[in-house]
C-alpha cells in the first residue's frame, strides 16, 4: 500500500494585506460608535449621546448640549427641547436664555397634525416655549404667545401645561377669562399628579369660581396638601377658618395655619394672613406690634392684607391712607380689602358716599369666596332692588351667610 502525502500550502499575507484589513477594522469600529453615527445623520445616535454624556454614562470631549444640537439639526425635536434645556438650566455652560428659547422654538412646530395633537418632543417644546414668553426670558414677555405654546402641549396631556393654560384661563392672562376652563384643567392637571393644579382646584372649589362649591372636597384637598408642606394651601385653610367657610369658624387655628404658611420661606400671603390675626382676631392673645410690619410689607411689596394694613391706617387716623390701602388691595382682589373699601363707600368714611361703587367692591368681595362680602353685597342689591340681588342671594346661600 502506498501512502501519498498532500502537502498544504499556507499563503501568508503581505503587509499590505494587513494595513489594508488593519483599516477595514478600524472603520468598522468606528462606524459603530454612537459619534459617527450622529455625525453621519443618525438623530436618534445624538439624542442618546446627549442623555449618555449628561448622565455621564459616556465619555465625550463634546458637552452634552452638542449633541442635541446636531440631533436638532437632522430633525428630532425631542433633541431641540433638550438643547434648549440645557441652555436654560445652564447644563452645559452658562445659561443662555435666548439660545433656549431658539431651540425650544424649533421643538415647537408651527402646526400639528391632523387630529391636533403633536408629539412627546414638541409637547415638551411648546409647554417650555410658553414658559419663556410667559417669564421674558430670551425674548419680549408675551401672555398670548405664552397662552399659544401651552394650548399646544396641553393638548399633548402635558399636566405641567395644562396648570400653566388654567392660570392664564383663570386670570385672564392672554386670553380670555374664563373659569370654568380654568377649573376644568385644573382637574385635569390635578388628577395627574400636579400638586400645585390641585391647590388651585381646591381654592375655585371653595370660592365656588367654574362650578359649584364644594367646600368638604375643598378642605380635603387643603388639608391634604398643607399636610405636605404647601404653604397655599395652609393659608387657604387658615382662611376658611379665620371666616367659617365650610368649617366652625376657629381664629386660633387660623392663625396656626397662617403661621405654617409664613415658615415656609416667608411665603407672603401666609405672612400676611398671620400679621392679619395678629393685629386684630377673635383668638387671644394679638400681637399688633408683630403683626403690623407684616401687613404693611404685604400691602406694599404684594398687595396682600390691605384690608388689615387699611385698618391699621384708620384706626391711627389716617383715613385717606386706609382708603388707598383698600383699594390698592381691591384693585388686586384681595376680597378683605374689597370688603373693607365697600363699607367705607355706602357709609361715606373717609371718602365720599358712593352706593353703585360700594356694591361693586362688595360684589369682588363675594366672587373671592369671602361669606360676609356676600352678605353685604347681597343686603345692599337689595336695598338698591339691583338686578344682582337674586344671584347674590344664591352664593350667600351657598355659603350660609343667609337664611335660604
Amino acid at each position: 500500500m502506498r501512502f501519498t502525502i498532500a502537502l498544504g500550502v499556507f499563503v501568508l499575507p503581505t503587509l499590505a494585506a494587513c494595513a489594508q484589513l488593519q483599516a477595514w477594522n478600524e472603520q468598522v469600529m468606528r462606524e459603530s460608535t454612537p459619534e459617527w453615527r450622529c455625525e453621519n445623520g443618525n438623530a436618534e445616535a445624538c439624542d442618546w449621546l446627549g442623555w449618555a454624556v449628561h448622565e455621564k454614562r459616556h465619555s465625550s470631549t463634546m458637552p452634552a448640549v452638542h449633541w442635541f444640537s446636531l440631533g436638532c439639526g437632522l430633525g428630532d425635536q425631542m433633541a431641540c427641547n433638550n438643547a434648549g434645556w440645557h441652555h436654560h438650566k445652564g447644563l452645559s455652560g452658562p445659561v443662555d436664555e435666548e439660545q433656549a428659547t431658539a431651540f425650544f422654538r424649533k421643538a415647537c412646530p408651527e402646526g400639528t397634525r391632523d387630529d391636533g395633537v403633536i408629539d412627546e418632543g414638541a409637547a415638551y417644546g411648546c409647554g417650555n416655549l410658553g414658559f419663556q414668553y410667559e417669564n421674558g426670558l430670551g425674548v419680549e414677555r408675551d401672555y398670548v404667545q405664552a397662552v399659544a405654546g401651552y394650548a399646544k402641549s396641553c393638548a399633548a396631556k402635558m399636566p405641567s401645561s395644562c396648570f400653566s393654560l388654567a392660570i392664564g384661563y383663570e386670570r385672564g392672562r392672554g386670553i380670555e377669562k374664563d373659569h370654568k376652563k380654568a377649573r376644568d384643567l385644573y382637574e385635569f392637571a390635578c388628577a395627574r399628579e400636579s400638586k400645585s393644579a390641585c391647590t388651585n382646584l381646591a381654592n375655585m372649589l371653595l370660592n365656588g369660581e367654574g362650578g359649584p362649591f364644594d367646600l368638604a372636597r375643598a378642605h380635603t384637598m387643603m388639608t391634604a396638601r398643607c399636610d405636605e408642606g404647601d404653604p397655599w394651601s395652609c393659608t387657604n385653610l387658615g382662611y376658611a377658618f379665620a371666616n367659617g367657610v365650610g368649617v366652625a369658624e376657629d381664629a386660633c387655628r387660623a392663625r396656626a395655619l397662617h403661621d405654617k404658611a409664613c415658615a415656609v420661606d416667608r411665603h407672603p400671603l401666609g405672612c400676611a394672613n398671620l400679621g392679619a390675626s395678629l393685629v386684630s382676631s377673635a383668638c387671644s392673645p394679638t400681637d399688633p406690634v408683630r403683626g403690623r410690619p407684616l401687613v404693611e410689607a404685604a400691602c406694599r411689596d404684594h398687595r396682600f392684607a390691605c384690608g388689615a394694613h387699611g385698618n391699621e391706617l384708620k384706626k391711627a387716623g389716617d383715613k385717606a391712607g386706609a382708603i388707598a390701602a383698600f383699594r390698592r388691595g381691591c384693585d388686586d382682589h384681595d376680597s378683605h380689602a374689597c370688603l373693607m373699601l365697600g363699607r367705607a363707600l355706602r357709609d361715606g368714611d373717609g371718602v365720599a358716599a358712593d352706593n353703585a361703587s360700594a356694591l361693586s367692591a362688595f360684589t369682588s368681595s363675594c366672587d373671592r369666596g369671602r361669606p360676609d362680602g356676600c352678605k353685604d353685597a347681597l343686603a345692599l342689591a337689595t336695598a338698591l332692588k339691583h338686578s344682582s340681588a337674586g344671584a347674590l342671594k344664591e352664593r350667600a346661600c351657598a355659603l350660609k351667610v343667609v337664611s335660604c
